[in-house]
C-alpha cells in the first residue's frame, strides 16, 4: 500500500488524474493523453525540495499551522529541558495533511515553473493525499547536543534514519526554527528531499509510456491514472 497520493485537476491536457506513489511507478495511456506531465510533477515534488515546496508565502498562519508549530516547539523545549524528545506522529497527521495541501496550493505556480522553465503551464488543483501509513509507527526524536543545538532524528525504522537541525536557541524557540523543522517532517512523511536537486529517480520514456523508476524514493506498490480532457 503506498503511504500517499498525488491528486490533480485541469493540469495540461489531464482534466483529474490520481496516482499512488510508489517504489515503482508505471505509467500507461494513449499518446499525448499527460503521461509525461504527471510524471514530470512527480519528478518536480520529489526533487524541488521540501525547503522550496512548502515555502510559507501567506503571511497569516491558519490553525492546523499554529498547533503543529506550538507542538514543535513544545518538543524543542522539552529536549532543551531533558536532553530529549521522543514522539510519534500519529497525534500530528491531521495538520500535518492540512498545512501540506495549503503550502502546495500557495506555490503550485512556482513547482509547475521549475518544473517546465515556463509560466504556459498551469494546474488548477494540486492535492496529496497521506494515509495513516506514512505516520503510523515512525516517530521523532528531538536531540539537544552538547554544543546546545537540536538535532530532530526522523525515524523511518530498520536503522533508517534522517536528520535535521537547528541552530542554538539558548532555550528559546522562534517561528523560524518551527518552520524549518516542520518542513524536515514534511520530507519525512513524504519521503522527498529537504533540499533541491538531491535526485535518484530515473525516467524512460517508451512510445507508448512512460516508466518511472523510483530508487528508495517512495513506499508503496502501484499507480492509478484516470481520465483526461477531450480534445
Amino acid at each position: 500500500m503506498a503511504s500517499w497520493k498525488l491528486c490533480v485537476e485541469d493540469y495540461g491536457k489531464i482534466k483529474s488524474a490520481e496516482m499512488e506513489c510508489a517504489p515503482l511507478t508505471l505509467i500507461v495511456g494513449d499518446n499525448n493523453c499527460g503521461k509525461s506531465y504527471l510524471m514530470s510533477l512527480l519528478w518536480g515534488i520529489k526533487n524541488i525540495g521540501a525547503i522550496h515546496l512548502f515555502e510559507k508565502r501567506d503571511v497569516e498562519i491558519n490553525e492546523e499551522e499554529r498547533l503543529l508549530k506550538d507542538w514543535i516547539s513544545q518538543q524543542i523545549n522539552l529536549a532543551f529541558e531533558k536532553g530529549q524528545s521522543i514522539v510519534g506522529m500519529e497525534d500530528i497527521s491531521d495538520w500535518c495533511r492540512a498545512v501540506i495541501n495549503q503550502r502546495l496550493s500557495q506555490n503550485k505556480d512556482s513547482l509547475l515553473k521549475w518544473i517546465f522553465n515556463s509560466e504556459q503551464v498551469s494546474v488548477n488543483k494540486i492535492q496529496i493525499h497521506l494515509s495513516n501509513r506514512a505516520f503510523k509507527e515512525r516517530k521523532l526524536c528531538f536531540i539537544r547536543t552538547t554544543d546546545d543545538n537540536i538535532i530532530m532524528k526522523a525515524d523511518y525504522g530498520k536503522n533508517k534514519t534522517d536528520n535535521y537541525g537547528i541552530r542554538n536557541l539558548e532555550g528559546k524557540t522562534d517561528d523560524h526554527s518551527a518552520e524549518s523543522l516542520m518542513k524536515g517532517i514534511f520530507a519525512f512523511v513524504l519521503q522527498i528531499n529537504f533540499w533541491k536537486n538531491q535526485t535518484n529517480v530515473s525516467i524512460y520514456k517508451t512510445n507508448q509510456s512512460v516508466f518511472g523508476c523510483y530508487q528508495c524514493a517512495f513506499s508503496g506498490k502501484s499507480a492509478i491514472c484516470k481520465k483526461k480532457k477531450d480534445y
